[in-house]
């Protein structure tokens, strides 16, 4: 009993002799999540916008885009919620989903009728429809309506077309087409609201950044666009470097990228605009808009004075009885064209000071042959005897 007890403590002995020291081992280091960083602000430089109501774009939509409506941010305008920011969009050129489908009609082209390929209707590439020619009466926007012809889409001015067809081809009469029912539009989306008045002006009002969707729309037409605001004539639009030789400016607003057309802005290394005089050439009108669309704010007489402040594609941005706003080209005449500006003086450096060799020399200087003869004297004498002093040469 002994013999077992002695062999069962010297096992226990060589079991314990056979653990193995554990190892210390280092931990294995881990990186640590970085301080998440600030936005990198863009290079740019400030252009100045040359015309009031210029929008800054967030986004161009398509007809049959869908948009989530926040309210009604003024008669003209609905604010939408979009994934890069809120913005504007406006009223005529979407259809709030409570509001019934437009049915298509079948409408008849007057005498005259021209089809455009955008809804502010710019005649750059305009199409005269024949007298009676067909079109499909698609969707109403306000002061156009969305036609197609010929499986191609586009905008007729609402008072061009009749339900029926005219007798005799005549170009006289009124249209039965339904005419739009302003101010209906979307009904402000029922229970939506977001009260603002005034004008808007992108740097004295931005379009809040905040609000909950309340309701659905459906664009009507393609290039509608979604509008961060606008700005207006001599405001500052600090803008992307990179894209200041671009058709379109990339302009940053309170980490907000937006689209600006070149066209209606001034970089710092373009020349400002020559203003210059002019007057009407027969009774005209003036809009509030570059677009020229709906009632003109003035009607002037032939030969009012006008001043042009700015030269755009389809109109001038004017001047006129202490007011601003755009007028046809063809309806304005030159009377004073713009006024060149002369180089500053500047004083002769070392370069572009006389040298010995520049200064007059003895061969140079007027001899007794260069000299006037006393018969060439009388003569001039005679000219200028013949000039009235009371003359003097029109101004061009």
């Amino acid at each position: 009993m002994k013999k077992i007890s002695l062999l069962f403590i010297i096992v226990l002995i060589l079991l314990s002799g056979c653990k193995k020291t554990p190892v210390e081992t280092t931990p294995v280091e881990t990186a640590l999540p970085t301080e998440p960083t600030g936005e990198t602000i863009p290079e740019l430089e400030y252009a100045t916008a040359q015309i009031d109501g210029i929008p800054a774009v967030l986004k161009t939509m398509s007809r049959g885009d869908a948009l989530d409506v926040v309210g009604s941010y003024d008669d003209r305008h609905y604010a939408v919620k979009l994934d890069n920011g809120y913005g504007l969009v406006e009223k005529k050129l979407i259809r709030m989903d409570t509001d019934a489908a437009f049915e298509p009609w079948t409408g008849y082209a007057y005498w005259g009728t021209m089809l455009y390929d955008n809804y502010r209707l710019i005649e750059n590439a305009a199409v005269k429809l024949t007298t009676n020619e067909k079109v499909q009466v698609l969707d109403d926007l306000g002061w156009c309506y969305l036609v197609e012809r010929n499986g191609i889409t586009g905008y007729v001015k609402q008072e061009c077309l009749s339900k029926s067809p005219l007798s005799n081809n005549s170009n006289e009469g009124t249209s039965d087409a339904p005419k739009s029912n302003d101010g209906i539009v979307g009904q402000d989306g029922g229970e939506i609201s977001l009260h603002s008045s005034g004008k808007i002006t992108l740097l004295g009002t931005f379009v809040p950044q905040e609000g909950a969707v309340k309701g659905k729309a459906t664009v009507l037409a393609d290039e509608t666009q979604v509008i961060l605001g606008y700005f207006d004539r001599g405001d500052k639009i600090p803008v992307v470097k990179q894209s200041v030789d671009e058709e379109i400016l990339m302009a940053y607003l309170d980490g907000i990228y937006t689209e600006v057309s070149s066209a209606y802005v001034q970089t710092s290394d373009e020349k400002a605009f020559a203003e210059w005089e002019g007057k009407t050439k027969q009774i005209a009108s003036v809009y509030a808009d570059c677009w020229m669309l709906g009632s003109p704010s003035d009607r002037l007489n032939a030969n009012t004075p006008v001043k042009v402040l700015c030269e755009l594609e389809n109109c001038y941005f004017v001047e006129v009885n202490g007011m601003e706003g755009y007028m046809k080209k063809g309806d304005i005449v030159v009377v004073k064209p713009p006024e060149e500006t002369s180089p500053a003086e500047t004083e002769p450096t070392e370069s572009t000071k006389p040298t010995e060799s520049t200064k007059p020399t003895e061969s140079t200087k007027p001899t007794e042959s260069t000299q006037p003869t006393e018969d060439e004297k009388k003569d001039e004498e005679q000219d200028t005897d013949k000039v009235d002093p009371e003359w003097t040469p029109p101004i061009l």
